[in-house]
């Protein structure tokens, strides 16, 4: 993985210096910060004025929050065109188990439209500005225009309400663990199988030490609940989710007969669910699960736990006639939707006895310090109308997936106009008009001169998903490519190598009876351009351009 993320770097180098230099001139080269989700950058650390280039790989608008580490309360923030902007300095959140990080974060906003980089600027500042004020006075309460979160006195959460809706839905988030079957059971937990020892989780009964902070970006509390769990919930400005940063780690291990565990999140709503969940299935079409239940075969209760997990690549929902409860992660996990209303989703496991499946090892990686491993990562949160929902969480879901790269320069020997002057700041290479629900799964060059690409497109809706009936989507490449002129345009199989004909085409449609009548002129008007992409579909084309 360090390897790959070393290759991204030289490629990412190699595109902006191609590309981005107007003189002729080397850029400042760009590196990838490999632990930037523990707020720490040793550009950012070491440097009083740098750079920060996002790169985007999503089509459509969007605005993303930047989260910046740095070692200075005052801070100026410059846009691709040298303009002051507004931003937002906050003291980084030291946990009892990342508390080696910068001492303070800056958030920004950028508004990206198209598939390319922009490039902002960050100095430091002489003058001292006033930090971001803890909300002491209302810490039971986190909101902003979208939601209110209540908590108890406890520090657990009580409610939230969707302030679209006006309507206010019971809620909590827990953690706790399984205690995994060990060496003496008939099958111990480890690398292969999640084995608890009893259907019954182990709380964590201590006082929760809250914090909140409110700023123009981002309303955060910020939650150590126990020595190795702790996470953040934040508001971000005209969002419609509610984010949770979870750092959980290290794992503790007892000197003698350690015990195994494996720790989870679980959501709990009042949402009637009948004992139904929906999975992703790699990303893309929806799976229905039920507890307690197999649709191929006589199911018998042997493993109450186990045997309702599920693996998720993107998202989790539940929901009953009215409402909907989902949640979008940033890597792939386990889920069980055990009883009603609720959601449990893995998080992090250590297990310390093989569980002779084939790795011949436990499950006890011991990290940097030897003490464990640390895992961190992202949870977004919708809950409100299941109609309006429901496509919205598709589309998210492409976002999240594609969530900009983030690389810093040092530019301490060169002012910001003269960084402007030799190099581009704001680089589109497409700026595609593509109607919602088409997503670029992938675009490739395929000759030195960039006349000819590989191209694949996909719809991201189903055809009967919640109620919500999607249509084929008629897509342009002409608006796809504008400026550039289109030579022509061959669809080939996914791995871009036979052409298909029009045999071809039929025989894909042949399960479509609805769209068969409209046949060839639906699925490909080659006088315009166009082509319509069917629910879940994936077509390649190679594209000729015109020099």
């Amino acid at each position: 993985m360090i390897e790959g993320w070393d290759d991204g770097e030289t490629i990412l180098n190699s595109i902006v210096n191609k590309v981005g230099s107007i003189k002729g001139k080397q850029l400042p080269t760009m590196i990838l910060c490999k632990k930037l989700n523990e707020s720490i950058c040793i550009i950012s650390e070491e440097s009083s004025q740098f750079t920060v280039t996002v790169f985007n790989s999503y089509h459509d608008d969007r605005n993303i929050f930047v989260r910046v580490p740095i070692n200075h309360n005052s801070v100026k923030v410059l846009d691709d065109n040298g303009n002051i902007v507004q931003n937002q300095v906050l003291e980084t959140f030291k946990t009892s188990q990342l508390n080696g990080n910068n001492k303070f974060e800056v958030i920004f906003e950028i508004k990206f439209k198209g598939i390319g980089f922009i490039t902002y600027f960050i100095q430091y500042n002489n003058n001292k500005i006033k930090k971001i004020s803890k909300n002491n006075n209302e810490k039971n309460l986190l909101e902003n225009d979208n939601f209110k979160i209540t908590f108890d006195d406890n520090g657990y959460i009580q409610n939230i309400t969707n302030k679209q809706l006006n309507i206010t839905f019971p809620f909590n988030i827990t953690y706790s663990y399984y205690i995994g079957c060990g060496k003496n059971d008939f099958q111990p937990s480890g690398a292969y199988i999640f084995s608890p020892i009893n259907s019954t989780t182990v709380s964590f009964n201590m006082t929760i030490n809250t914090t909140t902070l409110i700023g123009p970006f981002v309303n955060e509390t910020r939650q150590q609940i126990s020595p190795w769990v702790s996470h953040s919930i934040r508001l971000y400005k005209n969002v419609p989710y509610i984010e949770i940063q979870w750092t959980v780690g290290p794992i503790p291990k007892e000197k003698f007969d350690p015990i195994g565990k494996e720790l989870i999140i679980r959501y709990t709503t009042t949402l009637q669910n009948n004992g139904q969940f929906i999975t992703d299935s790699n990303g893309r079409q929806s799976m229905s699960r039920k507890t307690n239940y197999a649709p191929d075969y006589t199911y018998k209760n042997t493993d109450p736990i186990t045997a309702n997990y599920y693996p998720i690549t993107n998202k989790v929902s539940i929901n009953d006639d009215k409402y909907l409860f989902s949640v979008l992660v940033d890597r792939a996990q386990g889920v069980g939707g055990l009883k009603d209303g609720e959601l449990e989703i893995m998080l992090h496991r250590r297990a310390f006895h093989d569980d002779y499946l084939g790795v011949e090892e436990p499950l006890d990686e011991l990290g940097e310090d030897g003490k464990g491993l640390i895992a961190r990562g992202i949870h977004r949160i919708y809950i409100g109308d299941k109609n309006l929902l429901t496509t919205k969480i598709r589309d998210d879901s492409i976002s999240f997936f594609k969530e900009p790269i983030i690389m810093f320069s040092k530019i301490n020997n060169i002012t910001i106009n003269e960084y402007k002057d030799n190099f581009i700041t704001n680089y589109k290479f497409l700026e595609p008009s593509l109607p919602k629900g088409i997503n670029i799964l992938s675009i490739e060059s395929l000759n030195d001169i960039s006349s000819e690409w590989l191209f694949r497109l996909e719809q991201i809706y189903e055809g009967d998903e919640m109620g919500v009936k999607s249509q084929p989507i008629t897509v342009d490449f002409d608006k796809i490519f504008s400026p550039f002129k289109i030579e022509r345009i061959i669809e080939t199989d996914i791995q871009g190598i036979e052409e298909k004909n029009d045999t071809n085409k039929k025989n894909m449609l042949k399960n479509n009876k609805i769209y068969m009548k409209k046949g060839k002129k639906l699925y490909m008007n080659k006088l315009e351009n166009e082509v319509s992409v069917l629910p879940m579909e994936i077509r390649t084309f190679k594209i000729y351009l015109k020099n």
